[in-house]
């Protein structure tokens, strides 16, 4: 991962310390809230030591994303009208065209892709219920 990557908020994956959310963002570290509220705290971590959370249905659904179905194979998960389209194979956001169809799209891998879309197109955070 890289810093220019990050918000404040994000969610990420460190291998010893489990699922945490950036609190502060530096070149080559960020400080991470892992567990809070149950015994952790605020861990200042090296970027090269975080990993992004795979994006997956289910956490989808976590952060209140409904099921839509599209075609034999593939469905959106929507959250209001912000809506993520998904196959056997990927995950991903498409940008419609100024004629009503569907335009290019951008895939996303990992929550954090998924956080900072959701907010740079809403202007709101996602909500993670974990």
């Amino acid at each position: 991962m890289k810093a220019e990557e990050l918000r404040v908020g994000n969610w990420v994956k460190d291998i010893k310390k489990g699922y945490g959310f950036i609190e502060a963002i530096e070149t080559n570290w960020v400080a991470a809230c892992f567990n809070c509220g149950f015994g952790m705290g605020v861990y200042k971590i090296l970027i090269t030591e975080i990993e992004p959370i795979p994006l997956t249905e289910e956490l989808l659904k976590k952060c209140g994303f409904q099921q839509r179905p599209i075609r034999n194979d593939s469905y959106s998960l929507c959250l209001q009208e912000f809506c993520i389209y998904r196959n056997k194979d990927t995950c991903h956001f498409e940008l419609p065209n100024e004629y009503g169809g569907t335009g290019s799209y951008v895939e996303i891998k990992s929550l954090h892709q998924l956080q900072n879309l959701y907010f740079a197109l809403t202007g709101e955070e996602l909500e993670m219920n974990f």
